[in-house]
């Protein structure tokens, strides 16, 4: 499949099945870009710690952000509601069950799912335009311990992000060990095939977490960069082993919303 043609197919056609999981909170979809901006981060930080634009690529084309008040309203998330109208009146949808079943279609392998813990660093501010959006993925450095490598993150670099000139939000995310695939996936599904188990590992050894920047265009982000580059590099040589930015396109299916949940169900 082309980009442009996977980037349809999951926005068109898989979200219309998944925003209709029972109790979502929020939904949404990160297709990898593809635009100059990418080829001046690889050039000119990829440097000795980033990794180069061409060895994130062949790991994942689009990542997708679930959200749920809890875990267990997550597993109960394919529960069949009476949603879907018919000549009777609303009825049970039973295509919910398998997400549109376009899976098989849609996916080389099967997806990676993993639970993070987030932390909001800065809340994103969406004006009504497009916004420029990077994905930093990090990997700690050896003998530096998971608990230190998130404080550093989410205080001492993530001060030195605080400040960026026309950022729009800052949110950082480290996966959990909570198993999301048991009581939501089918059994005999594909996420729980051997290879799929094998995929879900290796990205855990080279991924120790995830931000998520914001920024009013590309320009500021590069200026920014350019300017802190000095101040940042001290701080990516204590705690990473590697990391790299990747440009995403968001689009926001259903918007995040953290407020406490109405004591009823709607959609």
């Amino acid at each position: 499949m082309s980009r442009d043609d996977y980037r349809a197919a999951h926005i068109g056609y898989h979200s219309s099945c998944v925003r209709r999981l029972k109790g979502l909170r929020g939904y949404l979809v990160n297709i990898r870009a593809e635009s100059s901006t990418q080829d001046w981060i690889a050039d000119t930080i990829a440097g000795p710690m980033g990794v180069e634009r061409d060895d994130v690529a062949t790991d994942w084309d689009g990542l997708s952000q679930l959200f749920f008040d809890s875990i267990a309203d997550y597993r109960a998330a394919r529960a069949l509601v009476q949603d879907r109208p018919g000549p009777a009146g609303l009825e049970r949808d039973e295509r919910l069950l398998d997400l549109g079943g376009d899976e098989a279609f849609l996916y080389s392998t099967p997806p990676l799912s993993f639970a993070v813990d987030e932390h909001v660093v800065l809340p994103v501010r969406r004006p009504e335009h497009k916004v420029f959006k990077l994905v930093q993925l990090g990997r700690k450095k050896e003998g530096v311990s998971d608990h230190e490598f998130r404080s550093a993150w989410c205080t001492q670099y993530a001060d030195q992000v605080r400040a960026a000139p026309g950022l729009l939000g800052y949110t950082v995310n480290f996966p959990q060990l909570t198993d999301v695939k048991t009581d939501f996936y089918p059994p005999g599904s594909s996420v729980f095939s051997p290879q799929a188990t094998e995929r879900e590992l290796d990205f855990h050894r080279r991924w120790d977490g995830y931000a998520e920047l914001w920024f009013t265009t590309p320009e500021h982000f590069v200026d920014w960069r350019s300017t802190m580059h000095d101040a940042l590099r001290p701080i990516e040589a204590e705690w990473f082993d590697h990391w790299c930015y990747v440009e995403v396109d968001e689009t926001v299916v259903v918007l995040p919303d953290r407020s406490a949940a109405a004591p009823f169900y709607h959609r």
